[in-house]
Order: structure tokens, then sequence, then C-alpha cells
């Protein structure tokens, strides 16, 4: 498994960046504010470092695809193997789940 490193210099260099993006988007917002893009699995830890701040309460919707659909979509966009585009699917769905404790909405 990947563990993001949350010491790296490169990471250390996101956090603020991110923080930022946070804080603007939930200025602009009347309301609740979230994303998707499931890139995003695999930085939860430093999410979660960033959401942690006072006033901020998150809730994590996980959104499931049939992995067959992401890896036909995955293929056509980065052309890469279907088995390739499905292990993606897989590392991605489990670092979502493991990242959240399982704390989360799961829509399909």
């Amino acid at each position: 498994r990947r563990i993001l490193n949350l010491e790296s210099e490169s990471t250390k260099k996101a956090k603020p960046k991110l923080k930022k993006i946070l804080e603007d988007r939930l200025q602009e917002s009347n309301t609740i504010w979230g994303f998707k893009d499931p890139r995003t699995a695999s930085f939860l830890p430093l999410w979660n470092r960033i959401l942690s701040a006072p006033g901020t309460v998150p809730v994590f919707i996980l959104a499931v695809r049939d992995p067959a659909e992401v890896a036909t979509s995955l293929k056509r966009q980065i052309n890469r193997e279907e088995a390739i585009t499905e292990l993606q699917w897989l590392q991605r769905t489990t670092d979502a789940l493991y990242h959240t404790s399982t704390d989360c909405y799961i829509v399909h």
C-alpha cells in the first residue's frame, strides 16, 4: 500500500495551497461545499488534516460505479489495459474506504 508521507517537502508545500482553496470555496458557498474527484482518495490523509480545522465537519460520500464501466472509461481516457484500469479503480476505492475508516456514505 502506498502511504502518503505527510512530512514530505511536497506535502508541506501542498497543504497551505489546499487549505487556501478550501477556505476560498467555503467563503464563496452559501451552503454545503464539496467536490468529486476519485484521484483525491490517496490524498485523504492530507485532506483530513486540513479539514480538521475548527468549524469544518467533513462528510464523505463514496460514489461507486461498476468496476468494468470505470475500466472501460479509463481505457478510453488514458489508453491503458483494462486490467490496469480495474486495479486503478480498486486502489482508489480501497484508499477511500481505508482513509475514511469506512465512515462514509456509499452511493451507486
